[in-house]
């Protein structure tokens, strides 16, 4: 017997009290008829029988939308069913059907239902729930649907394309009408939605990216693919605006920063940690990890020069993770750290400007750029370099 998961159940989509026909309808775990393991995604038909107050629930795989096992095991229980649990199928067979049926009596006006399946190569089940369902509004479903016309899609604009996302504004037709959109990457589906409005997320900056776009009607005809390209704006970390867990707008002013990352040489960067607008002028501790070795500036408490670049020098690749954490002076020394960690920079993405955050203008006489080299502070002003102490090195 299949180890048994209690997972949430919650109320399929779309399947509200008012609806009286579910025909083939797609859901799946958790009410996710996308479902981020394909093989929890289904195809789910509640319809009456013939004889008065029996019903008939039927699951099958949604190969359509990626499933690739069949199913083995079919549980339903429901307030007022006889039997009560209904099964079918069993947890230990092997190959699976492409589809499982319970048969059921029930006289109640209106009840819920917990739905389980599973397939072979699983050791758990998938759950859903059908929340009020009004069974003797339910009607039956037609062998084949009347309509076989398919949607058009004649137009998608592209807009509001930032680093990560992009907003996809779909116009299409059908003779029925059209009841979901889904958008595809190389085939794999990243978005689906009753809107016409689609907002686009996770994607990868400076990135050319070429989907398809697809309407649906209520028989689950499909339009042909629309093209779609657009670009996604490319990151460049100069006074690169962010904050606390990567977050440009966070909560506290204080945990925002301009973060610059330039390119010195072929094999050398340098990193400078600024406070953002609306937050204070300085920090008193900053630490950089690059490639696994980390750099600070100042102690938690104490003071540091503000707008200093830390350089890194002989790295292999100018494509690398950066991790960065700070402290200010007005903050608990005890309270901790801002952080915000894995910064995936690639080269092309590295500041190229003369490091205008690096200069110290509270020097009168002359602007300094201040770095470390070997861990120790070093000033360079009108092409000199000066320890802390304001000894020329040689």
């Amino acid at each position: 017997m299949k180890k048994l998961f209690f997972l949430t159940a919650l109320l399929c989509a779309s399947m509200m009290s008012w609806a009286t026909q579910y025909c083939d309808f797609p859901t799946g775990h958790e009410n996710n008829a996308n479902f981020g393991d394909a093989n929890g995604r289904i195809l789910l038909t509640l319809v009456p029988t013939a004889n008065e107050n029996e019903y008939k629930l039927t699951i099958k795989p949604n190969y359509a939308s990626g499933a690739t096992k069949k199913l083995d095991y079919l549980y339903v229980i429901a307030s007022g069913n006889s039997p009560y649990p209904a099964e079918a199928g069993s947890d230990v067979t092997t190959g699976g059907e492409d589809e499982l049926s319970v048969t059921f009596t029930n006289s109640s006006a209106t009840t819920s239902f917990t739905i389980q399946w599973s397939h072979p190569d699983w050791a758990g089940r998938w759950q859903c729930s059908l929340s009020n369902v009004p069974l003797q509004n339910l009607t039956t479903c037609d062998v084949a649907c009347a309509d076989a016309e398919k949607p058009t899609i004649s137009s998608v604009v592209v807009s509001d394309t930032t680093i990560n996302s992009a907003v996809l504004t779909i116009t299409g037709s059908d003779n029925v009408g059209i009841v979901r959109y889904v958008v595809k990457n190389a085939g794999n589906e990243i978005a689906t939605s009753t809107s016409n409005v689609i907002n686009l997320s996770n994607l990868n900056s400076n990135t050319a990216y070429s989907l398809s776009v697809f309407a649906y009607d209520d028989c689950d005809n499909a339009s042909d693919a629309f093209a779609v390209n657009f670009t996604t704006k490319k990151i460049s970390y100069c006074e690169y605006p962010t904050g606390h867990l990567k977050d440009a707008n966070f909560g506290d002013a204080n945990g925002r920063i301009l973060l610059t990352v330039r390119k010195i040489s072929n094999n050398s960067v340098g990193v400078t940690v600024k406070p953002n607008n609306g937050g204070i002028d300085v920090f008193d501790y900053v630490k950089v990890e690059l490639g696994g070795v980390g750099k600070e500036l100042g102690t938690v408490g104490g003071t540091t020069p503000t707008n200093t670049e830390i350089v890194y020098t002989d790295l292999a690749s100018l494509s690398f993770s950066l991790n960065i954490f700070w402290h200010n002076s007005k903050w608990d020394v005890e309270a901790g750290r801002w952080t915000t960690n894995q910064f995936n920079v690639s080269e092309s993405e590295l500041c190229t400007e003369s490091p205008a955050t690096a200069i110290d203008n509270t020097n009168a006489d002359a602007q300094a750029v201040k770095v470390i080299e070997n861990g120790q502070l070093v000033i360079i002003k009108n092409g000199v370099k000066y320890n802390a102490l304001g000894a020329e090195l040689r």
